[in-house]
């Protein structure tokens, strides 16, 4: 079954896979589009939803999609979507504080993430903590060894795209608002989109913040954090627990750790690994 929006943006480097010339656009390297494309043509039943459901509290923005949707934009359409364009003369207005923005490039997002994240810990009058991703290389053998500084610091440099959604560097600061990238369990309200709010940052005990760091300055770890402790507005796991579907408690319980008694909606985040290939060097890394 395949979920999608024939309106949606297309893809920034490729045909989409339903574009008839998508197969003759496809190389002979990119086996996943081709598969993906030799799918997409035995779809025998296609279901249309006409009812918009995330943004049914602001009607006038949710009429202008439809309009922009179909190609039907008004002049009061083009002065309001003007109206969201920043600029030198309203880029220090309150209403983007917490704006999302829309990027084509992962190494584009990412900085702006990092500025955005600089900015707010200073305006907070806290510190900015830079956990740093700790890279190892493993071994044809048995076992893995530490990258030699040069290598770190081009691996920290590489694109989330390229490490397996996992950046080199995450600005951290308590308030900041981070959103959740997959779904840990929908039923609960932990679904990709979901925003939280990060009220601690648990270091680990040999890697202490120093006593002397002044607000707005930036800490960079030498071992990540423990964990982080988010809370989720819609999520209540002291009610739902005793809900929650059998093939959900495994995912759970490897994503979230439990320490002690939690605020209601709370949840400590762990720090997660994976292996990516890095190319440069024909190398295989953990993160």
């Amino acid at each position: 079954m395949f979920f999608g929006d024939f309106a949606q943006f297309r893809p920034c480097a490729s045909k989409p896979l339903y574009c008839a010339k998508a197969k003759f656009h496809i190389t002979a390297k990119d086996t996943f589009t081709a598969q993906g494309r030799e799918l997409f043509e035995k779809l025998s039943a296609v279901v249309f939803l006409d009812e918009q459901q995330r943004y049914k509290g602001d009607q006038q923005w949710l009429q202008l999609l439809e309009r922009l949707r179909a190609n039907m934009i008004t002049d009061a359409d083009y002065n309001t979507l003007l109206g969201l364009v920043i600029s030198d003369l309203n880029s220090n207005d309150p209403k983007w504080k917490h704006a999302n923005f829309v990027t084509v490039r992962n190494p584009l997002r990412t900085a702006l993430n990092y500025e955005h994240a600089q900015q707010q810990a200073k305006a907070a009058g806290v510190p900015l903590i830079v956990a740093v991703a700790e890279d190892v290389r493993k071994l044809r053998g048995q076992g893995s060894a530490s990258l030699e500084a040069r290598r770190r610091k081009r691996v920290l440099q590489l694109a989330d795209n390229k490490t397996d959604n996992l950046p080199g560097l995450l600005p951290l600061y308590p308030g900041q608002f981070l959103m959740l990238r997959d779904n840990k369990a929908v039923e609960v309200g932990l679904a990709n989109g979901s925003v939280g709010i990060l009220e601690a940052i648990i270091l680990d005990t040999t890697d202490p913040l120093p006593l002397a760091l002044e607000p707005g300055s930036i800490f960079f770890t030498k071992k990540l954090p423990i964990c982080l402790l988010v809370r989720f507005k819609h999520f209540h796991l002291s009610k739902t627990a005793t809900h929650i579907p059998r093939h959900l408690k495994e995912p759970l319980a490897s994503s979230f750790a439990a320490l002690g008694d939690l605020d209601e909606g709370v949840i400590s985040i762990l720090p997660k690994q994976a292996s990516f290939s890095w190319t440069v060097d024909h190398e295989t890394n953990t993160k």
